[in-house]
């Protein structure tokens, strides 16, 4: 296994706020407009900017764009479960699963895990 590899499987993934998120507090939570995903090994490494739309029960996102070696990554869920949210992708056919835990105050940056 490769340090690159190691890395990847190894690391955490942080949801910054994009800018000109719109206010969406009683549909999804602070949830709604763009967010950069930036994965934490050795360094801050942006994978791309995703954007997420819809009410807290019927959230939808895709893909703004990615690095290069991920290709253009597919959305196929985005779950809030009370403060936990869940998003899943495809990248190069593979299965990817982001969870983290959203801050009930808003404009903080959504910390947690990334299986590859």
């Amino acid at each position: 296994m490769n340090r690159r590899s190691l890395g990847l499987y190894s690391l955490c993934l942080l949801l910054a706020a994009g800018v000109g998120r719109p206010v969406a507090a009683a549909e999804a939570p602070g949830l709604e407009g763009n967010w950069k995903l930036v994965l934490l090994t050795f360094n801050e490494f942006p994978f791309g900017v995703m954007s997420i739309s819809g009410t807290a029960t019927d959230l939808k996102g895709e893909f703004r764009s990615a690095q290069r070696q991920f290709g253009q990554p597919k959305i196929s869920e985005v779950k809030l479960d009370g403060d936990k949210l869940r998003v899943e992708f495809l990248t190069g056919g593979r299965n990817n699963v982001f969870t983290g835990a959203v801050s009930k105050e808003g404009d903080k940056p959504i910390l947690g895990t990334l299986r590859l």
